[in-house]
């Protein structure tokens, strides 16, 4: 998203690191100078845009595991992970990353306490910084299908 700014002050070039706006003689540019606008600059947004959010994946159990969520925008960045809409505990076994990646050491399916299932599940992450929150889109996380191991005896 960018933002267009009237030039505040007729003596600085370049205000608040904002590049120049060359617009064609057309009747947008003729409106931004009827509304006084003697030159526009065009600058970055503050705002929070995803770089890359989660994608659906099929985990192998024991293995690590990563979802990527990369953010852009202004200030300090904070980044949360959800799975089914709770809140994920980061602990020595799942990390955020300071790229924002969810790292888990080596996923898991065990039952908790109320039969739910750890690791499985559908993803999300939240950025926020000072001027507000983005959620990524719903990653869908499966674990590979497991077949018993066949051993062979030769005679």
């Amino acid at each position: 998203m960018f933002v267009l700014s009237p030039r505040a002050n007729p003596g600085k070039t370049n205000p608040g690191g904002c590049q120049p706006l060359r617009l064609p003689m057309s009747s947008i540019a003729k409106s931004a100078t009827a509304l006084n606008f003697t030159e526009s600059y065009v600058c970055g947004a503050k705002e929070l845009a995803f770089l890359l959010e989660p994608s659906d994946v099929i985990a192998v159990r024991d293995r690590p595991l990563m979802l990527d969520c990369r953010v852009e925008g202004e200030g300090t960045i904070s980044i949360t992970w959800r799975r089914n809409g709770v809140p994920v505990v980061v602990e020595e076994r799942v990390q955020v990353l300071p790229n924002g990646t969810l790292f888990i050491q080596s996923f898991q399916k065990r039952l908790e306490r109320g039969g739910s299932e750890t690791d499985v599940g559908e993803y999300d992450c939240a950025a926020q910084n000072r001027f507000g929150m983005l959620v990524s889109r719903k990653a869908r996380v499966q674990l590979a299908c497991e077949f018993p191991s066949l051993t062979y005896r030769f005679t």
